[in-house]
């Protein structure tokens, strides 16, 4: 579809940014400008400014930044055109005349299978509020879902008579044939039929608001599946859609947090207490497709899933596919197995006890650590060991803080009975009694991923192993800004201009610095780090790192701008550094895993 320059130009002058970036996240005035968390990266300090002078956005972080098209087809993942007709929207912009042009650009068969099933939604909805629907009407009143609700959600009923909803759809213009390739019935010796008949029913949405499926749900006590959904065809794939999604997006933008839960009631019963930025997994295990939309969202997720032992198992299984994903802020609602779903709580306790559920909430880390433990005979000594044995294997894969390691030692501790000291050995990996002449996983010495702090053991490693090097930094660095490696250059400095060995200052460290002495034998042992003199490493130190700190002085001066030119003159001048440190690290290019990530 092509858009008349002149509709664009009159959409960007009548559309105020502020306005409809904050449609999407929360934005906060600041001095002339206004600052939000960049939804593009991972930001946890708002790091985009938007200038409603200018009418333009900028990350002054990941360089995201553009108008507010640009803003749309990034945040919405649309092309070009759609983002105008999507900002066309939002200020009632008329496009009419577009309309017919874009649907021939659309797959005529693929457009008309989403206008069958969305007429076959209408259908539904009409059928739950006639003399056909008194049972399925019946059956939202026992779960005090009133008219709002049913309205807000396109909520159904197909009646028992399957020949109604196959007249309704043919006088539509469509075919058996069409009919049954959207999912909604089957054809058996001639006879079609329905295959939600006498269910109440929920559509379900793709993640653009396409009405692509149904669900149905059985109201009476007959030995059927409790749920019937659509078989997938070209529109419906389950596991690419989350319930309520669409929908969801905004509010979930504007809360900083989406719930996911399992069920569509689930959905509904918090919708009813005011809480609408929840999304269902519908009881299917997480897939990519679903991993991706959540992160895409860039805000707090919290798992808020059944508390039988299949809705606790499912909540395990994401967590272990969210462990995987860098940025994330995750945390998982407590539960006994005597709560309730979401929908119970609320029937039986009330608004308040439904709010405070999903207050009361565990880290990630917490929920494995509860999930798992919750899993253990703590009377079976052999049962006790293996948990702490697992537990203490997935921190040190995983838990790299000192405070929340500190944490969970204490926690395994007091829940097992065992020593904290027996317990922090295996948090540590190796027992202590041979710390002082192994190579250990200490969190604060060789843990660190940061290339200047890679440059600075290099270094390190090739003093402790040639004298020119020791040299070389004592004419030519004499600095290093890791505590821990300053006070080892220092050490070795001091061994060398005093004739006394590697061996014996490690000796002497032993008794003296332990600390230090293990980061030594750690640097030692590294096979991967290269021996040999190279003063290019030096280099790295020498003239890269102040260039990388006068970079992030700035990225701090960004972040308080009083004004969005202000934070553009700053970003400018980060730039011509960056540009400065870019040729540097370009004149030394190290070996693969040598510096880099």
């Amino acid at each position: 579809m092509r858009i008349d320059e002149q509709d664009i130009e009159n959409i960007k002058n009548q559309v105020n940014i502020v306005d409809l970036v904050s449609k999407y996240i929360n934005v906060t005035k600041k001095g002339n400008s206004h600052i939000a968390l960049c939804p593009f990266h991972s930001d946890t300090n708002p790091s985009m400014h938007v200038s409603e002078e200018k009418q333009i956005y900028k990350c002054f972080s990941c360089g995201e930044g553009g108008n507010a098209f640009t803003f749309v087809q990034q945040y919405e993942q649309v092309p070009y055109p759609k983002a105008v007709t999507i900002v066309a929207d939002f200020i009632n912009y008329d496009m009419s005349k577009y309309q017919k042009q874009a649907a021939t650009k659309i797959d005529e068969k693929k457009e008309k299978l989403y206008n069958l099933v969305k007429n076959a939604s209408e259908f539904y909805n009409f059928c739950l509020v006639s003399e056909d629907g008194e049972e399925g009407k019946k059956y939202f009143d026992q779960r005090k879902i009133d008219n709002n609700i049913i309205n807000k959600f396109k909520l159904g009923y197909a009646p028992e008579d399957s020949s109604k909803i196959l007249m309704f759809l043919t006088r539509k213009g469509y075919s058996v044939e069409e009919i049954e390739e959207a999912g909604i019935g089957l054809t058996t010796g001639g006879v079609f039929t329905d295959r939600f008949k006498g269910r109440v029913i929920f559509p379900l949405s793709d993640l653009n608001g396409n009405i692509v499926a149904f669900s149905g749900r059985k109201i009476t006590n007959q030995d059927i599946a409790k749920y019937v959904n659509s078989n997938e065809t070209s529109l419906f794939k389950k596991n690419e859609l989350l319930y309520n999604y669409y929908e969801a997006r905004n509010e979930i933008k504007k809360n900083n947090r989406v719930y996911v839960v399992e069920g569509f009631m689930d959905v509904i019963a918090l919708s009813k207490v005011g809480i609408n930025n929840v999304v269902a997994t519908m009881g299917t295990a997480i897939s990519e497709r679903h991993l991706k939309a959540l992160k895409s969202l860039n805000v707090e997720i919290i798992l808020s899933l059944d508390a039988d032992d299949a809705g606790q198992t499912a909540t395990f299984k994401i967590t272990e596919r969210l462990l995987n994903i860098k940025g994330l802020q995750v945390g998982v609602t407590k539960t006994t197995k005597d709560d309730k779903d979401l929908d119970d709580i609320l029937n039986h306790q009330g608004k308040e006890a439904v709010i405070k559920h999903l207050n009361n909430t565990y880290s990630i880390y917490e929920f494995i650590f509860y999930y798992m433990l919750n899993r253990v005979n703590l009377n079976n000594h052999s049962d006790k060991i293996n948990f702490v044995r697992e537990f203490t294997n997935f921190m040190n894969l995983n838990i790299k803080d000192r405070i929340e390691r500190e944490y969970f030692a204490n926690l395994l501790s007091e829940k097992t009975g065992l020593e904290k000291t027996l317990i922090s050995d295996y948090i540590d990996k190796t027992p202590k009694n041979v710390l002082k002449s192994s190579v250990v996983n200490r969190p604060n010495i060789g843990e660190k991923r940061d290339r200047y702090y890679r440059a600075e053991v290099q270094i390190i490693k090739q003093m402790l192993n040639d004298t020119k090097a020791i040299t070389y930094y004592l004419s030519y660095l004499r600095v290093m800004y890791d505590t821990n490696n300053k006070k080892m250059a220092l050490y070795i400095c001091d061994a060398y201009q005093k004739g006394v060995s590697i061996e014996e200052m490690l000796k002497d460290l032993e008794q003296t610095d332990p600390e230090i002495h293990l980061g030594i034998i750690k640097i030692l042992n590294d096979k991967s780090l290269p021996e040999n003199f190279n003063p290019d490493v030096f280099d790295v130190v020498k003239h890269q790192k102040p260039l990388q700190m006068d970079i992030d002085d700035i990225d701090k001066k960004i972040k308080v701008a009083e004004n969005f030119d202000q934070a553009v003159a700053l970003n400018k001048e980060k730039q011509a550094i960056k540009s400065k440190l870019d040729k540097l690290k370009r004149q030394y290019t190290p070996k693969k895993g040598d510096l880099d990530d």
